[in-house]
């Protein structure tokens, strides 16, 4: 017996609703199109202002099977049925046009949705009006500037579980947050993240240091499979970044600074060390959310003593 058939895939659609867009096209086909020998069924469409073929009597045919095109003409629902020469429907199936279904968002788009929701907040309103160009796609100092994809999916991820409050986005070539590429693109790929999910990223405002600790691996725990560095915050007086006796080592929780040295090499961006001098106990929770990090394919390629209040993010490529 005749029956539709979706090519090329060849799925029977005998008696079903099947569902075509708006202006959009249907591959149908009819497996045994004929009643008798060199005799055809008749292709009829109960309404075709709702759905059309485009010269049925044209398309593609042989003995066996005969193939289609059916376009959404108007909504609704309309039946197309193979009727022989007595008038008995030998197959039928019912055509629903509807209304193409939105494109998902880009990453990007997501991301700007979740900053419209408050989920993404900052600390700088010269970042927030920085990221709002980026969005827009507007120049930035005369630049033209983006987040890489990693970034996004890294953000997009984190905000999908709390609120992220940024302390520093975009700085145009200082280090991943502003690189510029040969085409004079700037691509930022670093975000300082003060707080997340309510919990500032603070060491000397006496907040228990395992708190802090948790933070920082709820934000490892988010990074996507890309190869990445981390600057882990460290105690200090002030935000100066040109003061090497800045620094308070009763009061370190991640990499130790005991010593003058140690800071300048902090500040200079010229210090890289291992998971294993990280102290306890950071270790612990820190290898583990690291571990995690890599069973998903993300990479570390450096983790140091950064700066105060934040964690530093870079998600290279």
């Amino acid at each position: 017996m005749s029956h539709f058939f979706r090519p090329p895939s060849g799925d029977r659609l005998s008696q079903q609703t099947v569902s075509l867009n708006l202006g959009g096209v249907l591959n149908l086909g009819l497996w045994g199109p004929c009643e008798s020998a060199g005799r055809y069924l008749d292709i009829k469409i109960d309404n075709p202002s709702i759905a059309r073929f485009d010269d049925i009597l044209g398309s593609a045919r042989d003995a066996v099977t005969q193939q289609f095109k059916l376009y959404g003409q108007s909504i609704g629902t309309t039946r197309v049925s193979a009727v022989a020469s007595s008038g008995g429907v030998w197959d039928w199936i019912d055509v629903n046009v509807q209304l193409a279904p939105p494109a998902p968002p880009t990453p990007g788009e997501q991301l700007y949705k979740l900053y419209q929701a408050g989920r993404l907040q900052f600390n700088n309103p010269a970042d927030k009006a920085n990221f709002e160009a980026i969005y827009a796609g507007h120049r930035i100092n005369g630049r033209r500037v983006q987040l890489s994809d990693e970034l996004i999916e890294f953000l997009n991820s984190l905000l999908s579980d709390g609120t992220v409050n940024v302390l520093s986005l975009y700085r145009y070539k200082q280090s991943a947050h502003g690189q510029e590429m040969g085409s004079g693109l700037v691509v930022c790929r670093a975000i300082d993240i003060a707080a997340y999910q309510g919990s500032w990223i603070n060491l000397e405002s006496g907040m228990a240091p395992i708190t802090v600790i948790q933070t920082i691996a709820k934000i490892i725990d988010n990074l996507p499979a890309t190869n990445c560095q981390i600057g882990f915050p460290r105690p200090r007086r002030t935000y100066n970044t040109s003061d090497p006796t800045d620094f308070i080592p009763e009061l370190d929780v991640f990499f130790p600074v005991p010593d003058q040295t140690t800071a300048q090499k902090c500040l200079d961006g010229r210090i890289a060390m291992s998971r294993g001098q990280l102290k306890e106990p950071a270790r612990t929770h820190i290898s583990a959310a690291l571990a995690r990090a890599e069973a998903r394919g993300a990479k570390f390629a450096a983790m140091y003593p950064d700066g105060k209040d934040h964690c530093c993010i870079f998600t290279l490529e």
